[in-house]
This record gives structure tokens, C-alpha cells and sequence, in this order.
């Protein structure tokens, strides 16, 4: 599905897809990266990669933080609701 918009400019692009599907590097023409092409890109990437990696982490640690809540807060509800049942029950 993801390849069908490859070559349309609108979808990504086929390293895209295949980075994503493989988990591992390609090249624009679809071939796998080798080793040396990958400490090359790594090498003209310099600080970039460092910066974008960062901002991944920053994300990543909100998201973390968000579920947390949430999942507090879900808690917190059905402990009430149980409670309210509980005393009607009683009484």
C-alpha cells in the first residue's frame, strides 16, 4: 500500500517505506545501505542527528508522562464508580 505512493511526490518516498518496513537503512534506489555508505552519511550528518534524536527523546518522555496521567486518572474513576456501587448496595 505505502509503496503505490513511492514515485507520486504526495506519499512517501521508497526509502521511506522501506526504512520504516525493514527497520534498517536503504538508499534512494531501494538497495540496502551498506556499512560504509552508513558511517559516510553518519560523518555528513555531524550534528543534526545529534538534535533530532534529542527531540525524539523529548517527545518520547512527554508522551510517557501523558499516559501516566491518564492512566491515574482512569484509575481514580473506576474506583469511584466501584465505591458508588458498593454503598448503594448497602444501603
Amino acid at each position: 500500500y505505502t509503496l503505490g505512493f513511492a514515485g507520486g511526490g504526495s506519499g512517501p518516498s521508497l526509502k521511506d517505506a522501506l526504512d520504516a518496513a525493514h527497520g534498517h537503512e536503504h538508499n534512494e534506489d531501494g538497495s540496502e545501505t551498506t556499512p560504509e555508505q552508513a558511517a559516510e552519511k553518519e560523518q555528513h550528518e555531524g550534528h543534526a542527528h545529534g538534535s533530532e534524536g534529542s527531540e525524539h527523546a523529548t517527545s518520547s518522555k512527554w508522551l510517557r508522562y501523558y499516559s501516566i496521567a491518564v492512566t491515574l486518572l482512569a484509575l481514580i474513576l473506576i474506583q469511584q464508580v466501584l465505591n458508588m456501587r458498593k454503598s448503594k448496595s448497602k444501603g
